[in-house]
């Protein structure tokens, strides 16, 4: 599971530091930085500028708000936070700078897309590659700075959610596990950078149960990183299972009020 860390003292110093001294291996993808990717930097540059592409769909599809088909009123609920959503997608987009603290410093930063390698003998990325040991999750946002970790797992998923991994109805019950339309590398950066963009205002503790995010209210939606993944990986899949709103079931039925069943 995907998750947004704590800022550990030090760490953003310890960047800074190793960038200075020139002992770096870093590109940009438009306004993102990659560091520490070696040869798989391409992998990620390819996909960030697949997701900033992709998310020209979802702002569009957003416009639409309780009218879409892809799965906005299951998910944000009404059309009030309309303009807040579009714009947390449209900086994810942009790769726009967040205020971040730099030693106690508060300075402004595009995200910074760090490969964690774990038991790679590198004590300088050792603060970055700590979250990757036994964790079951490909990525993790470290809160309160602009560091995404792509651990080793995200590069064995696929790049993008497809419909055939859409969540399905069946017998008027909603299958919402397990979760392929989320595991895929676009839904991963996807994630971690919706917690860069929420910052202060990220809901805590996060929902990802999807059965939770249907009965969380709209104002709660948008503060949810999980939320702005799921929308936006049903918009690139073309999930449209979603035409029954999250309330009630083409059967009829009260989807609320059922429990997820596990279809793993």
């Amino acid at each position: 599971m995907t998750q947004s860390l704590i800022v550990w003292p030090f760490v953003a110093t310890l960047l800074y530091v190793t960038l200075v001294l020139g002992q770096i291996d870093l590109i940009h993808s438009g306004n993102y930085e990659i560091w520490h990717c070696g040869a798989r930097s391409v992998v990620v540059a390819e996909m960030l500028k697949r997701t900033y592409n992709g998310l020209q769909g979802v702002t569009s599809d957003a416009s639409n708000g309780t009218t879409s088909e892809l799965g906005f009123s299951a998910i944000f609920k009404d059309d009030t936070n309309i303009p807040y959503i579009k714009a947390v997608y449209q900086r994810i987009a942009d790769g726009s700078k967040m205020p971040v603290n730099t030693n106690k410093v508060q300075e402004d930063h595009h995200p910074t897309i760090v490969c964690a390698v774990p038991g790679d003998g590198d004590t300088a990325m050792s603060k970055f590659t700590e979250p990757c040991v036994g964790q079951k999750g490909p990525g993790v946002h470290i809160q309160g700075t602009h560091f995404i970790v792509l651990c080793p797992s995200f590069f064995d998923l696929k790049k993008v959610p497809e419909a055939s991994d859409c969540p399905r109805m069946t017998d008027g019950g909603f299958f919402s596990y397990p979760y392929q339309w989320i595991t895929s590398q676009y839904s991963v950066i996807l994630h971690q950078l919706s917690h860069f963009y929420l910052g202060g205002e990220v809901l805590q503790p996060e929902i990802s149960d999807l059965k939770k995010i249907f009965l969380l209210p709209a104002a709660s939606s948008k503060l949810n990183a999980r939320s702005y993944e799921f929308y936006a990986a049903s918009v690139m899949a073309g999930c449209r299972t979603w035409n029954w709103q999250g309330r009630t079931s083409p059967s009829g039925q009260n989807e609320m009020n059922k429990g997820p069943r596990d279809n793993a």
